[in-house]
C-alpha cells in the first residue's frame, strides 16, 4: 500500500531530518495553534498521535488541560508505540509519563490555550470549514498542513529517499537538538517514547557525521530567545487556498472522500 510504504521509508530513512534554519522557517511560517503543535513535537520529540487525538489509532487521547504541569514545566503524554495486549491476549492499560523541562515560554503557551478548557478537554481542535464538520482524525489534518508549510517555504522533499515532509521526519531532529541541549542518550529514549536505543544514538551519529552539531547547539543555545521571537510575530491566521485532495491523503494513510480547504 503507497501510503504504508510512505510512512515506512520516513521512519527508516536515517538522514531523514530538518535543519535547525529549516526548522525555524517552518515554525515561523506556521498558523496559530499548528506552531504550538510543532513546537511540541520539536521540543519533546513525541508522535503526533499522542500530541493531538487521533481517532484511528488506540488510546490515542492527545493533550489535555490536565496533562499539563505548570510547576513543573512538564506535559504528560500516553506513549501509543506499544504492545496494546499483553502475554495473555488481555488488553493492557495505555502507559504514559510526564516529560519535563519543557520551555517555560512553550508552556505558557500552552496554558493560554488550555486555560478555559475542562480537565479532560484536549488542547487541539481543528475545523474543516469546507465540509463544516469537526474533523475526528486530528493527526492526518496536523500531517498534511506540516507537509502543505514544508512545501510553501521551499521545502518539498527531505532525507536520502526524497520523500515528502512528515511530522516523523520532526521527530528525528527532536532526537539531535534535545542531545545538542546535553541530554544523554538514555534520558532521551525515555522523553521521546522510543523502545530502542539504536534509533537514537543512529540520529546522534547522523549530527556529528553531518556537520550540523554546531548549528543544533547554536539554537540550543538561543532557544528562549527564538521561542519569545516566534510567539511575538504575527503567525498567518488563515490557511488560504490549501485544498487537500485524495491524492494527498494517500501519503498519509488518510481516507477522504471529499476535498478539505482548511482554514483556521
Amino acid at each position: 500500500m503507497e501510503s504504508a510504504e510512505h510512512y515506512g521509508m520516513v521512519m527508516k530513512d536515517k538522514k531523514g531530518y530538518f535543519k535547525p534554519d529549516e526548522i525555524k522557517k517552518i515554525i515561523h511560517a506556521s498558523p496559530y495553534p499548528y506552531n504550538l503543535v510543532f513546537l511540541v513535537a520539536w521540543e519533546t520529540g513525541r508522535r503526533v498521535s499522542e500530541i493531538v487525538k487521533s481517532e484511528d489509532v488506540v488510546n490515542s487521547t492527545g493533550i489535555r488541560r490536565k496533562d499539563l504541569n505548570m510547576k513543573e514545566n512538564a506535559i504528560y503524554f500516553t506513549t501509543l508505540k506499544m504492545k496494546l495486549k499483553d502475554k495473555f491476549g488481555n488488553l493492557k492499560k495505555p502507559s504514559g509519563m510526564w516529560v519535563t523541562d519543557v520551555p517555560r515560554t512553550l508552556m505558557e503557551e500552552l496554558w493560554k490555550l488550555a486555560e478555559n478548557k475542562e480537565e479532560d478537554e484536549i488542547l487541539f481542535r481543528f475545523e474543516d470549514y469546507h465540509n463544516k464538520r469537526i474533523i475526528k482524525n486530528y493527526r492526518i489534518q496536523v500531517t498534511l498542513v506540516f507537509r502543505k508549510i514544508c512545501e510553501s517555504i521551499g521545502i518539498r522533499t527531505v532525507g536520502l529517499y526524497r520523500k515528502h515532509p512528515h511530522m516523523h521526519h520532526l521527530r528525528h531532529s527532536a532526537i539531535m537538538f534535545m542531545y545538542s541541549k546535553g541530554f544523554k542518550p538514555e534520558e532521551i529514549v525515555e522523553k521521546t517514547g522510543h523502545k530502542n536505543i539504536n534509533n537514537v544514538l543512529w540520529y546522534i551519529k547522523v549530527l556529528e557525521d553531518e556537520n550540523v552539531s554546531k548549528k543544533f547547539k547554536a539554537l540550543a543555545e538561543e532557544e528562549d530567545v527564538w521561542l519569545k521571537e516566534v510567539f511575538n510575530i504575527n503567525h498567518p491566521k488563515f490557511v488560504e487556498n490549501w485544498v487537500f485532495d485524495i491524492d494527498d491523503t494517500k501519503e498519509t494513510g488518510a481516507k477522504s472522500e471529499a476535498k478539505m480547504d482548511v482554514k483556521l
